[in-house]
């Protein structure tokens, strides 16, 4: 069977797949601003009806897949919108007794854990073949509600309900978990997933693109902010300082290893906000100096792994070994251009986009005064869980800084609050629930 380099998937190759290899078999020099990779081939033990049925499979779940995607990203942003205005409206509003208002507030709490499960229950829903079917969107959705139900029983029951962070911490983690094996294994549940890699775009096949990578470092920093919280609660700060670092450096790796997450804009978003995350669990304040190191450190680590990819063969290496070796020509700034131009017209292109940064400013805002708007519930949640306020800190700058490095970044902050603001209203929810 062949097998192409450029999207490392078994029985999917590009057509600049077959430039390159025409171009290395008769011996011409491949520009380096070719895409693809050349072909090879690799032992293959199926009986011709599996490779069919693999095919089929392929193809089905790209074509159908690629279709629902619109609908599914729709309904799952009218989805939470609904949930916030009902959420304001329970706080806000006095409807009915004590005892309705309990109902009420419980019904958010697991409404809201379920809502944050629904990202990683896209992925894992590629378990099963929902593209075999006859009615695609109803085998979909009914894939994803059977894993978002059992991910939200294990994490609204005991032992973990019994903790105010403890359904965010099953629910990161499991997020993040599957996020990162997945992208050590080859991508596959990504691919045609709803809020993975789409083939028939062709934009990329394998690692963290930029919703992925929102997902997966929004789950680590929500994961590692209820374990440290755990920790400083216990006395325990330097235990918690040293989960908090070495959990975010093993998801840069993952993340921005070339044969794992292949992504270089991620660590560099990333690597700040552990920062953070870590001086703060300590109790250490973040001054120009320890910023200006942060800085130093996350850009010297970024040349290093691309210096190390650009090392492997150009058929191994990914974009970060590639703009690596056009630093010092007009090719790294044309790139740069490129992202920032792409970035700019994603933002301006829709009134929707352009709510992402007043978002941000509004969180920001929120943080530094949790009493107002109405955020009195997250201020009491603050006061029972002190590294709260910290992790969401921390998610807010590598959402910012993920939003200005990538193309396409206004999806970043976007997609990850998909995760944590139901994750922080059911937070809320349940210390209003356990203050009455």
């Amino acid at each position: 069977m062949l097998y192409s380099p450029s999207t490392r998937q078994p029985r999917l190759i590009q057509s600049s797949d077959l430039t390159v290899t025409l171009l290395s078999l008769s011996g011409a020099q491949v520009p380096a601003s070719q895409g693809g990779g050349r072909l090879v081939s690799q032992a293959d033990d199926e009986t011709a009806a599996d490779r069919y049925r693999s095919l089929v499979d392929l193809d089905l779940a790209t074509l159908r897949g690629h279709a629902l995607v619109p609908p599914f990203f729709n309904a799952l942003i009218l989805a939470q919108v609904a949930m916030y205005l009902g959420v304001w409206g329970i706080w806000k509003g006095r409807i009915g007794t004590e005892r309705t208002r309990r109902r009420l507030l419980d019904v958010v709490r697991i409404c809201s854990v379920a809502a944050a499960t629904v990202p990683v229950a896209s992925f894992l829903a590629n378990l099963i073949p929902w593209w075999r079917s006859g009615t695609v969107m109803l085998a979909l959705v009914g894939a994803v509600g059977v894993v978002v139900a059992a991910i939200t029983a294990v994490a609204v029951a005991r032992p973990s309900a019994a903790h105010l962070l403890g359904p965010t911490l099953v629910v990161s983690l499991v997020t993040a978990v599957v996020l990162a094996a997945d992208a050590m294994t080859g991508s596959r549940l990504q691919l045609s997933s709803m809020m993975g890699l789409q083939p028939v775009v062709g934009g990329r096949f394998y690692g963290m693109g930029n919703v992925t990578f929102a997902l997966f470092v929004t789950a680590v920093i929500l994961a590692l902010t209820a374990v440290a919280d755990a920790l400083v609660r216990r006395e325990r700060r330097w235990a918690a300082a040293t989960v908090v670092a070495l959990g975010g450096l093993g998801a840069a790796i993952i993340d921005g290893y070339p044969s794992w997450g292949a992504d270089g804009g991620g660590p560099p978003a990333l690597l700040p906000g552990i920062a953070y995350l870590t001086l703060a669990v300590l109790g250490l304040r973040l001054t120009w100096r320890r910023i200006v190191l942060i800085g130093g450190v996350t850009a010297g680590l970024f040349l290093l792994v691309g210096f190390l990819d650009s090392l492997r063969p150009p058929e191994r290496m990914s974009h970060l070994g590639r703009f690596f070796d056009s630093l010092g020509t007009g090719a790294a700034l044309d790139t740069i251009q490129r992202k920032l131009a792409t970035n700019w017209h994603n933002l301006i292109g829709s009134p929707l986009t352009l709510l992402v940064p007043i978002a941000l400013v509004f969180v920001v805002y929120v943080l530094m005064r949790p009493t107002s708007w109405g955020a009195r519930s997250l201020s009491r949640s603050i006061e029972r869980a002190p590294v709260l306020r910290s992790g969401l800190v921390a998610w807010v700058i590598v959402m910012i800084l993920g939003f200005a490095l990538n193309d396409s970044g206004v999806a970043i902050p976007a997609t990850g609050a998909m995760i944590a603001i139901p994750l922080v209203i059911a937070i809320a929810a349940a210390a209003v629930l356990e203050g009455r």
